[in-house]
């Protein structure tokens, strides 16, 4: 494990800062942050920070290169020749070894942060939030997981979205907490490895479930966290086996545009999520208009969640779908979850995902496609499509394809674009 001082980290940004300074044109506002191994990207953004330059965070490799505002320094090889810290550890490791430098703290203020969403929802895109809403949040969250100064995080995310960048940087930065992010693909998470023995926060999404209970045989977590991507009521059934190894096991419900809206805990089993202090909701044709201080400086903004008030005290709430999952065929509405849910539980494939694409002249209004992911070699298709029809009033997919794994981003998020692109579009 190479491990980088918070002090460490601040001096070596300040130096790379220096670096890049000459190449800087008076128009350049931005920094572009694009797919880097995680303690270089970091370093970068730090740098970009000292600058004055608002980051622009991108997963997926999607920066212009063409906009005149945005200095994107493609190889850091030309800059660091001198460093003495090795950009590219194994398994990076940023330790609390004392205050952490209130100018660190100062550049991430008053700043603009640029996300790029996964897709997962609908198209991507670049999502700007203010240093001032990411905060509000972080108070919040350290709160939420009673986490004191000195505490530990293994993140098994990385932190360029917005879900890794707040609770794998920005909460160990404002919480004087160390923390290290884990290598999925490269290393195993064993203590022999150097996968400490007790963790504060693991922080993770659903797609790490199987490594998550690897872990547990060796190591206590007294928090785990995983986003809000559907977890399934086979984990939440499997997860009561664990309950030794865990304190808590928490789901934050929310997006790049809204930031988070609530939180539960998955080991009560329960739909029920409580919202964060100050948000509010209203039901709005098509989804909620969310209020919170995570937005600022909006007072608002529109998601196409569906949402529902639970109790009387209005803080606890269901989380009832996207609205934007309703489609038109033949002039009916129909639940895109409906036929998910329907596909798998007739296919008992590990994961199903549709969507329905409107077709110009195509009778019906488009075309209903789905996803499985599993092995389908036992599945008995003309009696499953017997079975379906019989069970909705859904239309049955034009289009059906297996996958033995979906192809996932760096969130454990898998976008519709993906899966079209493996299987040759519509």
């Amino acid at each position: 494990m190479s491990t980088l001082s918070w002090q460490k980290f601040h001096e070596l940004s300040l130096a790379l800062a220096e670096r890049l300074k000459p190449h800087l044109r008076s128009d350049h506002s931005k920094i572009g942050i694009e797919q880097r191994p995680v303690m270089e990207g970091l370093i970068l953004m730090a740098a970009g920070l000292a600058l004055g330059l608002d980051p622009v965070l991108d997963e997926k490799s999607n920066l212009n290169a063409k906009d005149p505002e945005l200095f994107i320094p493609r190889n850091l090889g030309d800059f660091k020749s001198d460093f003495d810290y090795d950009m590219h550890p194994l398994i990076p490791h940023l330790q609390c070894d004392g205050l952490i430098p209130e100018a660190l703290k100062a550049s991430f203020t008053n700043r603009t942060f640029y996300f790029s969403t996964s897709g997962s929802t609908g198209e991507a895109k670049t999502v700007a939030k203010s240093a001032s809403g990411l905060l509000a949040e972080i108070v919040q969250l350290k709160a939420l997981y009673q986490l004191e100064e000195n505490s530990g995080i293994v993140s098994l995310v990385r932190p360029f979205h917005i879900y890794g960048f707040l609770h794998s940087f920005l909460l160990p930065l404002f919480g004087n907490i160390s923390v290290n992010y884990w290598p999925l693909q490269s290393v195993l998470a064993s203590q022999e490895n150097g996968f400490p023995p007790t963790v504060d926060l693991l922080v993770s999404v659903p797609a790490h479930w199987n490594l998550i209970k690897r872990i547990w045989a060796e190591t206590y977590t007294t928090r785990v966290v995983s986003s809000g991507s559907v977890f399934g009521k086979e984990r939440s059934e499997e997860l009561a086996q664990y309950k030794g190894a865990f304190d808590h096991y928490h789901e934050i419900l929310g997006s790049t545009e809204t930031g988070g809206i609530g939180h539960r805990l998955l080991e009560e089993q329960s739909p029920v999520y409580t919202l964060f202090e100050g948000i509010s909701f209203e039901e709005r044709e098509g989804g909620s208009e969310i209020f919170s201080p995570f937005v600022y400086p909006e007072r608002s903004v529109f998601s196409a969640d569906r949402l529902e008030i639970n109790d009387p005290s209005g803080r606890t709430f269901l989380h009832l779908g996207r609205a934007d999952r309703i489609f038109k065929y033949s002039g009916l509405r129909h639940s895109l979850s409906e036929v998910e849910d329907l596909l798998k539980a007739l296919s008992e494939c590990s994961q199903v995902l549709a969507c329905f694409d409107e077709v110009e002249g195509v009778a019906q209004g488009g075309v209903l496609s789905a996803w499985l992911e599993g092995d389908a070699s036992g599945i008995d298709w003309k009696g499953l499509q017997s079975q379906y029809l019989e069970r909705t009033s859904c239309p049955y997919p034009r289009r059906l394809h297996v996958l033995e794994t979906f192809p996932r981003d760096a969130q454990g998020k898998v976008s519709i674009a993906a899966l079209k692109a493996m299987t040759g579009g519509l």
